[in-house]
């Protein structure tokens, strides 16, 4: 195996297949979470007119958006295509870790070092490693975090590129410029993929100072144009205001608390990711985590103790252990954007550790190597193997538990039995086929966990809705409508119960509040102008339909109910509408 590796060509393609087994029983898994609302529900990414929209609607994450638009030409709705598209990136994204280790090794500063004959092998698992290991199923089974790993692909081309180009001042030659320019517009590229690449310009700083060190020619002239890209996504995020800025808004509106709660609370994360990394049981995608409201807690300090272990570490190692301290400094710098102050939703997710794994994979080689290296690097090898062999079977069997909705959120309530958003969309995928008993119990158990939870008293009307059970649909809805006021979809579904109830007043009344709350959608004024001609109340039905002709000169639904007017028939009512499925983006 040692000599088969050490042909470049040969271990990507071993990356190729290992990737292709370890993840080929994702491929009909369905869609989940944010999928819903992110692609299934986006009209931009079925009208290619649209993108402009799609743009202005979420910048630094339009890349991501431009391929889900392309699989939606291709394959439409197909899941089998979205996740070959994410299993072929992550297995790319895997070359370039590869590629990555081998370039690092041809520096001065690490020529020097035994393991420079070894580079191919040490190359080949850290990139295994970072292919197989079961914390990433998360980024490939989710398909919207695609983005992260678009982000971690334009990341690593952009630092491979500008080391290549750097490679040829160690014998006092010029730099690349192809590469070098390649390595610019990959970072620029980057910036529009997710939000945490912002950390692209100061890895390319720390690489060059680990690295670089002797080479001629003058450094900061070129990091410059790098350092120039730091504020595109921070100025992206402040401009367009996207799903994301909520989380720079609640640091702008309560900065001392939230901030430093947060911060606190990542302390005890860092933690929990480093035991992933090491230990990878438990997996879960919805994590019931405490927030720390004072630093003096045992886990908060405990955390920090062991950032600041892993900082001394660094520092420490340099000179002796050098690979083994840029792995440390990746692994912190790249978690900085989503574990600091910005007080993001949710604390943890398993997918951010998806490029600090970069950083763990190689600190695992190369502990190992530096560990065994005066014994017998075979040792290093074996353990390496068995390391790749472990991670590549717990990958294929967290896998399953991807398989549909159902069996995720069951999973996920397993190891959450105390948090009211798995249960929800447990009852949301029970819904979805038809099992509305099974719905109302999770939602009826959401709601005890939460009384004032507006959604899951609207959902759980809407099972009710469904079965028939008007009374008790109207009364979960009129609770909905008392928590959140402003409840669209639940004065029109309450106003389709009270129509169905022959209570054709209170519907008048219901659907009336839907146009004030949301003048532009049409759903109040369908079901008002319906109702209006289920009275016989024609020329109030017409009114209706003329002020969404208003709105929408072209609408030929409108038009159709007008021209029925003129006969027997009623136009069409809307049906009950489905509740939003419950974020969890980041």
């Amino acid at each position: 195996m040692i000599k088969v590796i050490r042909s470049n060509h040969l271990a990507i393609i071993i990356l190729s297949l290992l990737g292709i087994a370890v993840y080929s029983n994702t491929l009909n898994n369905t869609f989940h979470f944010d999928d819903f609302s992110f692609i299934l529900d986006n009209p931009g990414l079925s009208d290619p007119g649209k993108l402009t929209e799609l743009f202005k609607y979420w910048p630094s994450r339009f890349i991501g958006f431009l391929s889900f638009a392309v699989n939606y030409q291709i394959h439409q709705f197909s899941v089998f295509g979205y996740h070959l598209v994410n299993i072929g990136l992550h297995i790319l994204t895997s070359f370039l870790v590869f590629w990555l280790a081998c370039l690092t090794f041809s520096f001065p500063a690490m020529k020097e070092e035994a393991a420079y004959s070894h580079r191919e092998l040490m190359g080949f698992f850290t990139a295994a490693i970072f292919l197989t290991h079961p914390v990433q199923t998360e980024a490939l089974n989710y398909i919207f975090q695609r983005v992260t790993i678009l982000s971690a692909f334009f990341y690593l081309t952009s630092l491979c590129l500008y080391a290549k180009a750097m490679l040829a001042l160690r014998e006092g030659g010029r730099v690349n410029k192809f590469c070098y320019s390649a390595s610019l517009i990959a970072a620029f590229i980057g910036m529009f993929t997710k939000e945490n690449i912002v950390t692209l310009p100061l890895m390319i700083l720390l690489y060059d100072l680990y690295f670089l060190q002797g080479a001629r020619g003058p450094r900061w002239r070129r990091l410059f144009p790098f350092l120039l890209l730091l504020p595109v996504v921070p100025l992206t995020v402040a401009i367009a205001k996207p799903v994301i800025f909520a989380d720079v808004e609640r640091l702008l509106n309560n900065p001392l608390s939230s901030s430093s709660h947060y911060l606190w609370t990542q302390f005890s994360v860092l933690t929990t990711y480093l035991r992933l990394f090491l230990f990878p049981a438990g997996l879960n995608l919805d994590y019931d985590y405490p927030v720390a409201r004072a630093f003096w807690g045992i886990s908060t300090l405990a955390g920090f103790s062991v950032l600041l272990f892993l900082i001394i570490t660094s520092i420490l190692a340099f000179r002796r252990y050098r690979l083994m301290s840029f792995g440390i400094l990746w692994f912190i710098l790249t978690m900085l954007p989503e574990s600091s102050i910005i007080p993001i939703a949710d604390p943890i997710y398993e997918h951010r550790l998806y490029l600090p794994l970069v950083g763990c994979s190689i600190f695992a080689v190369a502990g190992l190597y530096y560990l065994f290296r005066n014994k017998s690097f075979k040792i290093v090898i074996t353990i390496l193997t068995m390391i790749v062999a472990v991670c590549s079977i717990l990958t294929y069997g967290r896998n399953r538990v991807w398989e549909n909705e159902i069996v995720l959120w069951s999973d996920t309530i397993s190891k959450s039995p105390e948090k009211l958003r798995p249960y929800n969309n447990r009852g949301l995928a029970y819904f979805d086929q038809g099992e509305y008993d099974k719905a109302i119990a999770d939602f009826s158990r959401a709601i005890g966990l939460k009384r004032d939870y507006a959604d899951g008293y609207y959902n759980r009307g809407l099972a009710y809705h469904k079965k028939g059970e008007y009374n008790k649909a109207a009364a979960d809805y009129t609770e909905a409508i008392k928590i959140n006021p402003e409840y669209l979809k639940s004065y029109i579904n309450r106003g389709q119960v009270y129509n169905v109830s022959g209570e054709h007043e209170k519907a008048i009344l219901d659907f009336r509040r839907a146009i004030e709350i949301a003048p532009l959608n049409t759903e109040g004024y369908f079901n008002l102008a319906y109702i209006y001609l289920v009275l016989g109340k024609k020329e109030e039905a017409a009114a209706v339909y003329n002020k969404i002709l208003a709105i929408y000169p072209n609408n030929a639904e409108v038009n159709y109910n007008l021209g029925i007017i003129k006969g027997k028939r009623p136009g069409r009512k809307k049906k009950p509408e489905n509740s939003l499925r419950d974020h969890g983006v980041r």
